[in-house]
């Protein structure tokens, strides 16, 4: 059994991997990276959304474990796109430069990863702008 205490930083440190552990409140984080490569396992126990972002230059791929998630971006023709996911093993691929925003049901456990520059990160504020008029962002998951 592999647990947590196997992926030290010391440990992997000589394979070029770095590690950062996130204790946020109820919602613990765990990301590895190496090079352009990032992997993100997020388990939200109260559930709870993401900042609306976008990537300049990277896809990113989201994957649910447990729980349900729901995933609001704007596509490439500008529409608002609200896709709601239940089973285990879904996930869906978000192309570069479509802002998005998750959102997690209590319990939720997934996983997130991208290739490119960390620091590719941007606020998506025309996200949050068209959310706040749609009920149905905010409709329990």
């Amino acid at each position: 059994m592999v647990s947590r205490t196997d992926f030290t930083p010391d440990v992997l440190r000589p394979f070029g991997v770095s590690t950062i552990y996130k204790d946020m409140g109820p919602e613990g984080r765990v990301s590895i990276r190496r090079g352009g490569l990032s992997a993100t396992l997020t388990l939200a126990v109260l559930g709870g959304t993401q900042e609306s972002h976008v990537h300049d230059t990277r896809d990113e791929v989201y994957g649910l474990e447990q729980g349900m998630m729901r995933i609001a971006m704007i596509d490439a023709d500008g529409q608002l796109v609200i896709r709601d996911f239940r089973e285990r093993g879904a996930f869906i691929i978000i192309p570069k430069k479509w802002p998005h925003k998750v959102a997690l049901s209590a319990g939720a456990v997934i996983g997130t990863m991208s290739i490119g520059d960390d620091r590719d990160w941007l606020p998506a504020p025309q996200l949050d702008e068209i959310l706040s008029n749609q009920q149905g962002w905010l409709a329990p998951l």
